[in-house]
């Protein structure tokens, strides 16, 4: 069986995704991203991507309310998970932002 490298389509916030989130008291707000965390130069099976927020707790721990907070507004929309939904004049179809093409192996 012959395999080929093809374009598929995801959403731009699979690459890239930022917001800000206010704190539980309303009275200041954290910056929060999803994006490529790490890249060795010549070993790109050790890109990864994955959220960071500015706050003390995320320094600490990892984690935090304000990223499980911007994990629900991230569209995160791919053709593998939803192949009936396909992007119309480049824009997401779930979003409407940006969509980009990824290489897979079909």
């Amino acid at each position: 069986m012959s395999r080929s490298m093809e374009n598929a389509w995801t959403c731009q916030s699979n690459e890239y995704f930022e917001t800000n989130i206010k704190s539980s008291d309303g009275k200041k707000s954290y910056f929060v991203k999803y994006d490529l965390l790490s890249r060795k130069r010549q070993m790109k099976e050790n890109c990864r991507y994955g959220w960071t927020c500015e706050c003390k707790g995320f320094k600490f721990r990892g984690k935090c309310s304000h990223v499980e907070k911007a994990e629900k507004q991230r569209c995160g929309w791919n053709v593998f998970c939803d192949p009936g939904l396909q992007p119309k004049n480049g824009k997401c179809p779930e979003c409407g932002e940006e969509v980009i093409p990824t290489r897979v192996m079909v």
